[in-house]
């Protein structure tokens, strides 16, 4: 977490572009939750709620992109956007019953993972790809728990996981957020 001296040394844009970063992986599990709940429920529109949860990778990408340029940003975007697709995926899947989807679904999401984690650490010297890769499995394996408290309409342990989910969107929030604002700080460093 980003401590008050810290922030006195950033300008307030870059500060936003920050805290920004720790609030996207909770929009993304809880409209998640919302597609999750839309498709087993019958209630609500889950294409309207899919378009949202697509509309997050755009979100992030414009805020990368102004660190990292726009290949960077693109390239992210676009994995994001597919690691999202693919859980949306896997859930109908799941809902059809279709296994040999469901397997494939699972292998490409950690596949993306994987490339994810791959990009961030060579972008930025202060996102090791070890820790990012072990927070996405992390974060993913609760996305997929709570899809299977769906399936077996086991809610009680759905709503406890998405308590879960939703605190470890916190802490791979902060990691986002802790390892850019170490990045800008390098480069002001660099730049004195």
């Amino acid at each position: 977490m980003i401590c008050k001296h810290q922030r006195e040394s950033v300008p307030s844009w870059q500060l936003n572009i920050i805290f920004r970063f720790t609030n996207i992986w909770r929009e993304v599990a809880i409209y998640t939750r919302f597609y999750l709940v839309s498709i087993h429920s019958g209630m609500g529109d889950h294409q309207v709620i899919y378009d949202r949860l697509s509309k997050i990778p755009i979100e992030f990408g414009n805020s990368f992109r102004l660190f990292f340029g726009d290949d960077i940003a693109n390239e992210y975007t676009d994995l994001l956007k597919l690691q999202i697709l693919l859980v949306k995926n896997l859930i109908d899947s799941q809902v059809r019953g279709d296994t040999r989807a469901v397997n494939q679904n699972i292998k490409l999401i950690y596949d993306v993972a994987d490339r994810r984690a791959v990009l961030l650490a060579q972008v930025n010297p202060f996102w090791v790809q070890r820790e990012i890769q072990s927070l996405i499995y992390s974060y993913l394996s609760l996305i997929m728990e709570e899809t299977i408290t769906f399936l077996i309409k086991d809610y009680a342990r759905s709503i406890d996981i998405f308590d879960r989910l939703l605190s470890y969107s916190t802490v791979i929030g902060d990691y986002y957020a802790q390892g850019l604002y170490n990045y800008i700080m390098s480069n002001q460093t660099q730049a004195e």
